[in-house]
């Protein structure tokens, strides 16, 4: 979505819509309704208990996890560029657990 609409002089600018503006729908529900809006890049919601992806099932199955985001981004020409990422109410020995396969799944493209 472009800026300049917003903020002149944002020429070059890009805004990523987040997931949670639609999280109490379905990832693709939500990732259809950002596009409709314009956006082309989106922040995915990771939260543990709530929206669209749960750290948790990222720990159990990263290759899954990206392949389902894909699976739904692609239709839709969107490209996920951020993670929010909330971990649960969880003791530091799981909370490094959930991190450490996050931290991959940001470096593996989803587009």
């Amino acid at each position: 979505m472009a800026l300049t609409r917003i903020l002149p002089g944002a020429e070059g600018m890009e805004c990523a819509g987040s997931t949670l503006v639609f999280s109490r729908r379905p990832l693709g529900t939500s990732l259809a309704g950002l596009a409709a809006l314009g956006f082309h890049q989106v922040e995915l919601a990771v939260l543990e208990g709530w929206a669209h992806l749960a750290p948790s099932a990222v720990v159990r199955d990263p290759g899954s996890a990206v392949a389902s985001v894909a699976e739904a981004a692609a239709p839709h020409g969107l490209e996920v560029v951020a993670l929010k990422v909330g971990l649960g109410r969880v003791g530091p020995a799981e909370s490094l657990c959930r991190l450490e396969p996050v931290l991959e799944l940001a470096h593996m493209k989803v587009a």
